[in-house]
């Protein structure tokens, strides 16, 4: 699989106001700004920090998948059962929506 065009991680979550969060790059720059529900009814900071700090994490665990799917050694383990089928068909699916494959301008 090709390298994603994302700004690299670590990722980290910048302290959470008025329901707004911010998830900052290694160097500190600007990846994303996240505010957690609806314009005038925003949802508390608690929430919104939530869903940026499983945002952040994106970098990580990408890479960590991407690995076990491109490791023949795991792979090799897995006992081949509907169950292990359809996780690492999950997987691939996953990999291949935060690439951008095969979906089209709408998501």
């Amino acid at each position: 699989m090709d390298k994603p065009g994302y700004t690299p991680g670590p990722w980290s979550v910048a302290q959470p106001w008025n329901g707004f969060s911010e998830i900052r790059g290694g160097n500190g720059e600007l990846v994303f700004g996240l505010a957690a529900g609806v314009p005038g009814e925003k949802q508390p900071d608690e929430i919104c920090e939530a869903n940026a700090r499983l945002i952040a994490a994106a970098p990580e665990m990408f890479e960590a998948l991407q690995n076990i799917l491109l490791c023949p050694a795991i792979l090799d383990e897995l006992n081949g059962d509907n169950e292990t089928n359809n996780a690492v068909a999950k997987a691939r699916a996953a990999l291949s929506k935060a690439l951008g494959e095969g979906q089209d301008s709408n998501g």
